[in-house]
């Protein structure tokens, strides 16, 4: 009985242990197998053709971006196989169905009399109900007295100019108000750059601005592409702006060598040329520069002080 448990014990934790292995396998695939990005593109005669892949794992998951005549589509590949389903043809049936065409119904000449009578006489009851409505606010105009529309006019006047004294001084209120909350914000608004100037001046906060550069700048070098080529076509218009630029592309020429072939055009204005680039990315980059960051002390130091600084 003891060994059939012990046995049972043993396959579970050959089973989760291989899990273990899988999953640990699978975070060092993830962080250090690279995704390699390659990128073609061309603008000829106002026209735009490209590709744009990014593949991982050997090229076995792939997303690919075509432009053909100013026309993007994207691709799923997978083991170089597209997963989107092609579009069928549609079926050129034509519907058999017809419309039904609605029936005139046909009154007959007995009915018709009937409501053009009855439509004569409530146009005459309308007309008698108009009339009366009409007389009666005559009547009730001259039953009112010209004392009491005297009387009305004055307290009007009153009330208008007891309005406008009212709607004077909360204005005057308000912009006293406006006056004295924008003053609270500058004193504010400088006790807080004064913080950010004692913060930035701190020699924990100048290591750890030293210490982004480094790990930016090291960043930038593995993501940066390997491979680079353009062949350009360009003018400006302008003699001297198209010689200021080739001019600047030529003193860049010890950084990119022979990558940009850049042929200038001083009649007109043009631009055309093809681009190639080619490059890896590894996330476990990110992941060990993340890292780097958090351990240092200075770094803490300055997230600490930055959360106070930024909490109102």
């Amino acid at each position: 009985m003891l060994s059939i448990l012990w046995i049972i014990i043993k396959i579970i934790l050959i089973i989760l242990l291989s899990i273990l292995g899988i999953v640990i396998a699978g975070i060092f695939i993830l962080l250090y197998v690279p995704f390699c990005y390659g990128a073609q593109f061309s603008w000829l005669e106002q026209k735009a053709n490209g590709v744009l892949k990014v593949s991982w794992l050997f090229r076995m998951i792939t997303v690919c971006l075509e432009i053909r005549d100013n026309q993007p589509a994207v691709k799923f590949l997978l083991f170089g196989r597209n997963l989107q389903r092609k579009k069928r043809s549609p079926n050129g049936k034509k519907d058999k169905s017809k419309k039904k065409e609605p029936v005139k119904s046909e009154k007959p000449a007995e009915n018709a009399l009937e409501s053009d009578d009855n439509g004569q006489e409530v146009k005459q009851e309308e007309k008698e109900a108009i009339s009366a409505n009409t007389q009666e606010p005559a009547l009730e105009k001259e039953i009112i007295p010209e004392t009491e529309e005297k009387s009305e006019e004055k307290a009007g006047i009153f009330d208008k100019g007891k309005a406008f004294i009212h709607r004077l001084r909360e204005n005057l209120i308000r912009v006293f108000r406006k006056i004295q909350s924008f003053w609270d914000k500058l004193k504010a608004g400088k006790v807080k750059w004064d913080q950010w100037m004692e913060l930035y001046h701190d020699e924990r906060t100048q290591a750890s601005i030293r210490l982004l550069k480094r790990e930016g700048i090291r960043i930038l070098k593995r993501v940066c592409p390997k491979k680079f080529h353009a062949n350009l076509h360009v003018g400006l218009g302008d003699p001297a702006a198209t010689g200021m630029l080739s001019g600047a592309v030529a003193c860049l020429m010890p950084v990119y060598e022979d990558a940009v072939c850049l042929e200038p055009d001083f009649e007109k204005a043009v631009l055309e040329g093809d681009v190639m680039v080619k490059g890896k990315i590894r996330l476990g980059i990110f992941v060990v520069t993340a890292f780097r960051i958090w351990k240092d002390k200075n770094m803490r130091f300055l997230i600490k002080r930055f959360m106070v600084t930024v909490q109102p």
